[in-house]
């Protein structure tokens, strides 16, 4: 959304909100935020600094939401506040939410929603002071004083001349040069606006209207035409009762769209990392099998050892004339072993290479066609299709290797996109908490021994209630609880969880937690939801 359209979009919220108070706070979705506010109805106002939104909504969202310190902080300043007013800066994308009836305080309470793309932010502001955010940046720090968002030199929509758009349509680029002239005018508005309005003066009516339906009390919608499309998406269908119902259609389309092809591209990546997997070594173990001759390292050690009383103590390569065949043969020797004990080194590895190449001609064609079906599956990604079970189950993430399990790695699950490692000994759950980052998720099924489960979390967007209640259920399967009908597990950042000094492996103190109750995973489908 550009300025224009949430002037529109707070034209129809402020008659809603203003005077309702607070209930509850969610985030469903990274970066999008839903207030229930209370008046003569509840409404559900989104706040979304990751879409660039604000509109009311209808949507329930699906899976899991949000229990991340941010929100947990705003549930607690904001449940029971009074919305006194709904104010945007001009029609800078900035609005803000002054409130009232927060507890005893008697200082100003604003809630800032700063919805300028990729850098956008939703900021608890009280005294003037930031006692929250979202993100944290070099403007916006928790303690300090808040500093607004700089004030771009504009002009109003409706005060542009003909002439001044005669210079910008001249320009080399008009659509760059609309949106750094006309507060309120994004990339996309400018961009239809172009389209359907080539002439200076069929534009200046165009904007005249759009400033027009900015400034008006009421709300405002046009279900087609034009100008509609001019701040918005054309959305598909007949007609809708407001601009918000027709926002929510367009936002929850795109995230369905985004989330779609996120999927896909996750799976995409992990179809071709496991096809490179495979390719290599494929030619690792072809270069084996063309380089292992059994036959040709006897020779070698029957020549070295026929010759064994002719090879000097400490030689690294001799000349030797085979008895048999009178052939001379160049052999390079291991200097720290005598002549005998190198041609028996010889013989085993002979039989190691008789005994072996059964399995790898069979793991040679076993991974030359999982190769064939990844190459096909990708083939099938591409074509929008629907993949066969024999990809998925190829790149569903294989159980730790014993060398991960040295290194503590941990059995791996993948949820949803999020890696999971779950420890299988106590030495083990101390490894995984070593190598595990400050903000990562710790779990650990409360008041019995088991697993440390150890949610790996993917730069700073929270965690998905879906994906914890997921892995608290896998605490539970991977415990001495894995046999009731529900348990509880604890669930804390990696930050609050240290290793007490000469404590026994596996055994840690928790010191900021919180409490799930779950079921364990049922292997035969079914589970606590």
């Amino acid at each position: 959304m550009d300025g224009l359209a949430m002037a529109i979009a707070l034209a129809e919220i402020s008659p809603r909100i203003v005077g309702g108070r607070i209930q509850a706070v969610k985030e469903p979705l990274p970066g999008v935020f839903v207030l229930s506010i209370r008046s003569a109805a509840t409404h559900r106002l989104l706040l979304s600094p990751a879409w660039s939104a604000v509109h009311l909504t209808t949507h329930s969202f699906p899976g899991g939401e949000s229990s991340s310190p941010f929100v947990m902080m705003l549930r607690k300043a904001l449940r029971g506040a009074r919305v006194e007013r709904v104010e945007q800066r001009g029609l800078d994308r900035f609005v803000r939410l002054p409130l009232s009836g927060i507890d005893a305080h008697e200082g100003t309470t604003e809630l800032v929603a700063e919805l300028i793309g990729r850098l956008g932010n939703l900021i608890l502001v009280r005294d003037d002071r930031v006692i929250a955010c979202w993100r944290t940046n070099p403007r916006v720090r928790v303690q300090e004083p808040y500093r607004p968002l700089p004030v771009q030199e504009k002009r109003d929509p409706g005060d542009v001349t003909a002439s001044a758009l005669r210079e910008i349509l001249g320009s080399p680029d008009p659509t760059v040069q609309l949106c750094r002239t006309v507060d309120g005018i994004g990339r996309s508005t400018a961009e239809r606006l172009l389209e359907t309005h080539s002439e200076p003066e069929e534009l200046h009516a165009a904007l005249a209207t759009l400033a027009e339906a900015a400034r008006d009390d009421e709300p405002w919608f046009r279900a087609g035409g034009a100008i509609a499309a001019a701040f918005m998406p054309q959305v598909r269908g007949a007609s809708l009762p407001s601009f918000s119902a027709a926002l929510d259609v367009e936002h929850v389309d795109s995230h369905r769209t985004r989330e779609e092809e996120g999927k896909r591209a996750d799976v995409r990546r992990r179809i071709r990392h496991a096809l490179r997997r495979r390719q290599r070594t494929v030619e690792r173990i072809g270069r084996w099998i063309d380089e292992a001759d059994p036959v040709a390292l006897r020779q070698i050690a029957d020549v070295v050892l026929s010759r064994a009383t002719e090879i000097p103590r400490g030689a690294e390569h001799v000349e030797l004339e085979d008895p048999i065949t009178g052939e001379v043969i160049g052999i390079d020797l291991d200097p720290a072993v005598s002549a005998p004990a190198y041609a028996q080194r010889l013989y085993r590895r002979a039989r190691r290479i008789e005994r072996g190449a059964p399995r790898a001609q069979a793991r040679l064609r076993r991974l030359s066609e999982e190769a064939t079906v990844l190459r096909e599956g990708l083939r099938t990604l591409d074509a929008g299709r629907a993949l066969d079970d024999d990809v998925t189950r190829i790149i569903a993430s294989p159980p730790a290797t014993s060398r991960d399990a040295r290194r503590g790695s941990g059995y791996v699950e993948r949820i949803d996109g999020y890696t999971v490692r779950i420890g299988r000994s106590a030495v083990e759950n101390d490894a995984l908490l070593r190598r595990a980052k400050a903000n990562d998720l710790w779990l650990h099924v409360h008041g019995a021994s088991g697993a440390h489960v150890i949610v790996h979390r993917k730069g700073r967007d929270p965690i998905p209630q879906s994906v914890v209640r997921a892995a608290a259920r896998l605490a539970v399967e991977h415990s001495k609880k894995r046999d009731e009908a529900r348990a509880q597990v604890t669930v804390a950042e990696v930050r609050h969880v240290r290793k007490p000094k000469g404590a026994a492996a596996g055994l840690v103190r928790v010191t900021d937690a919180d409490t799930l109750t779950v079921a364990p995973v049922d292997r035969r489908g079914t589970d606590d939801s």
